[in-house]
């Protein structure tokens, strides 16, 4: 327990929206590790492989650099992250939309958590665009 208030310490102010904000990055990092491990087949046949790559790749280095950098305080390497996750989110956006055009079923509640997900990322870039570091 005392290593875990050591940790804690650690992080900077506001501590909880750091911590939040890097387990919303390790979960897209995790998403992107599972997309260029087992690939959705429902996406994949769609964009093909290498596409499907390019975006779980995206999301993996986009999680693990924004996990990082949330907790460093480095906000020129968040707005990279950034970048990162919302192109990779939008290029699976962009998958889900052509899937429910060309089958049959919905997929609109999938797109729904794309769209909330890239608008959480445009809000964190609107709190962190004018530094590199936190100011504080």
């Amino acid at each position: 327990m005392e290593i875990v208030k050591k940790l804690w310490h650690l992080v900077e102010e506001p501590r909880t929206r750091r911590v939040m904000w890097s387990l919303i990055y390790a979960s897209i990092l995790m998403a992107g590790l599972v997309a260029v491990i087992m690939p959705p087949r429902s996406v994949e046949w769609q964009l093909g492989h290498a596409l499907t790559l390019t975006w779980g790749l995206m999301l993996t280095a986009g999680g693990g650099l924004g996990a990082w950098s949330t907790l460093t305080r480095f906000w020129v390497v968040e707005r990279m992250a950034i970048l990162l996750c919302g192109h990779g989110a939008a290029i699976y956006g962009a998958t889900i939309v052509a899937n429910q055009i060309i089958e049959d079923g919905n997929r609109m509640t999938q797109f729904g958590f794309v769209v909330a997900f890239i608008l959480a990322l445009a809000v964190r870039h609107w709190d962190i665009r004018y530094w590199n570091r936190d100011p504080r």
